[in-house]
């Protein structure tokens, strides 16, 4: 089977000094927190201290964490969760959460994007990755998902383009 490469672009966390926070990002990139929902995997994340985020500490205490992308959203905008590192897998909002069961979230350090990588699951459209709070990288499967980011922050990198070897 044929696969399209993604387009993947890098940038150090720093260089994001004119968002507001992180929740933006999901704006920016085609509001994605709009027409997504979120695997969450791999993460590690900042709560401050409030009842919002000790809720939110409970509800991301484990890895392969479906949550909608408004609620996501809600969640960063607020500061209740705030990840230093992690995956979170955009899957379309249609999709029923036994649809994704089969697919095990992994996310390995080892190797980064230098090795050849695949997404969570066939139906992620674009995964954004945090490592270890100050490096961002983002794969997108369609085309013009990643222009916006690029126009606001041109000190991006766009990375080679990624052929997944091979479909979940």
């Amino acid at each position: 089977r044929l696969v399209k490469p993604m387009k993947a672009i890098s940038i150090l966390r720093s260089d994001l000094d004119s968002l507001p926070c992180d929740a933006e990002l999901l704006k920016i990139l085609n509001n994605v927190c709009d027409t997504c929902n979120f695997i969450v995997s791999g993460h590690d994340c900042w709560f401050g201290v409030s009842a919002e985020n000790d809720a939110a500490r409970e509800r991301f205490a484990s890895t392969g964490l479906l949550i909608a992308g408004d609620a996501l959203y809600s969640l960063m905008k607020s500061g209740a969760v705030h990840f230093l590192s992690g995956v979170l897998s955009a899957v379309p909002k249609e999709l029923k959460a036994y649809q994704l069961w089969d697919y095990v979230p992994k996310w390995e350090t080892a190797g980064g994007w230098e090795e050849a990588i695949r997404f969570q699951t066939p139906y992620t459209q674009m995964e954004i990755v945090f490592y270890d709070g100050y490096l961002l990288r983002i794969a997108a499967r369609e085309d013009g998902q990643l222009d916006e980011f690029l126009a606001r922050f041109p000190k991006a990198e766009v990375l080679e383009p990624i052929i997944e070897t091979e479909v979940c």
